[in-house]
């Protein structure tokens, strides 16, 4: 009887165990929540600390980020916005950047391994990502970054004004070289060690708030 009582015992051990192992797998990644007090309305941005991608090791950057949009409702698990870029230069050179009809999607997540929510480059149409060119006397550059998922996007609420500062940590940026004379740094072909760091400030009408569910 008491062989029959500690298998008994295993197996409720065993159920216990495996009931934890699933809710924390399940928890690890579980949808969050973006709650605009106005409804559907304009969103609009500010930078905080100026973005900057770094590809193997030579910066680009631009003085003019603009990511605007319109909220998707009062509560909802992403919201989308175009970006803008002007005044950018890459590796000391001005260029211009062509951004098509690309968005930029933020969602929202409690995946803390990868800093809590993701970003999403797409919709870009023919172009399949932002295109960055340098076309003079000195080089001639032309780099493309590509539809794809950063990780590596923290939230934090502000109280007053109530909107969200985004922190931008993100590493294993693909981009594209297609053209490279002169004193472009950059090989042709596929490179995946992209970085980005950054915030960015997103207001709506009425306040905006990031809640982890």
């Amino acid at each position: 009887m008491k062989h029959f009582q500690r298998i008994g015992l295993m197996i409720v051990g065993v159920m216990a165990i495996a009931a934890f192992v699933g809710t924390s797998a399940a928890s690890a990644t579980t949808p969050g929540k973006f709650t605009a007090t106005g409804g559907k309305v304009k969103l609009t941005s500010s930078v905080v600390t100026q973005p900057v991608i770094s590809m193997t090791g030579n910066q680009f950057k631009c003085n003019k980020n603009e990511f605007a949009g319109e909220t998707t409702g009062a509560e909802a698990s992403e919201q989308v916005v175009t970006p803008s870029f002007g005044e950018c230069t890459f590796f000391g050179f001005a260029v211009t950047v062509e951004t098509g009809t690309c968005v930029l999607k933020l969602t929202a997540t409690t995946d803390k391994a990868n800093g809590h929510a993701e970003a999403h480059l797409e919709k870009c149409g023919a172009s399949g990502g932002i295109t960055i060119k340098i076309e003079n006397a000195f080089t001639k550059c032309i780099v493309h970054i590509k539809e794809q998922t950063f990780k590596g996007v923290h939230y934090v609420n502000n109280a007053s004004p109530e909107d969200i500062k985004a922190q931008f940590t993100v590493s294993g940026i693909h981009f594209e070289t297609t053209t490279s004379t002169g004193l472009c740094p950059l090989t042709v072909g596929t490179h995946t060690n992209g970085t980005l760091t950054g915030e960015i400030t997103f207001q709506a009408t009425g306040g905006l708030q990031y809640d982890e569910l």
